[in-house]
């Protein structure tokens, strides 16, 4: 559901990507519209991943599996390095690790590929906004895409 929802709304230059961005473009000009928008957004996404609104969400490259509420240490660049052998968290050993989420969801759906990317690390100054016209207007993390480079050069000749 969430990818179809993704696919009709989130994907740039499909009709529904161009109402939501003029509706995000309108709601930052009126406060109540706004208010509206950003508790609607919190409520669906609280229920659907326990959102914890960090407002500069990375839902859609992580699988939907939200890294605030499932990762201890709020990982969305990574794997921390932590987890233990059999792929649980190093913190919470009775949980997977998010990063074994999202990979098993990757692989699962044959897109392996896509994960070669490096989502930025949250931007702060976005705390009790609303993720949704933070994404439309590009003031989060996707207006800033970094890859991951296919190769490393070799500085030693």
């Amino acid at each position: 559901m969430m990818r179809l929802a993704h696919k009709l709304f989130f994907i740039e230059g499909t009709l529904g990507y161009k109402l939501m961005r003029g509706f995000a473009k309108s709601a930052q000009r009126r406060r109540l519209r706004y208010k509206v928008f950003q508790a609607l957004e919190h409520v669906a996404k609280r229920a659907l991943f326990d959102c914890r609104e960090c407002d500069d969400c990375a839902l859609f490259e992580m699988y939907y599996l939200c890294p605030e509420s499932r990762c201890p240490k709020g990982q969305r660049i990574g794997p921390c390095g932590g987890s233990r052998i059999n792929g649980n968290c190093e913190v919470f050993d009775d949980r997977p690790c998010i990063w074994e989420l999202v990979y098993w969801r990757a692989k699962s759906r044959k897109e392996l590929d896509n994960l070669q990317y490096v989502i930025n690390p949250r931007n702060w100054k976005l705390y009790e906004t609303s993720s949704w016209v933070n994404y439309f207007l590009k003031q989060d993390h996707s207006g800033n895409h970094v890859g991951v480079p296919k190769e490393i050069p070799n500085e030693n000749p």
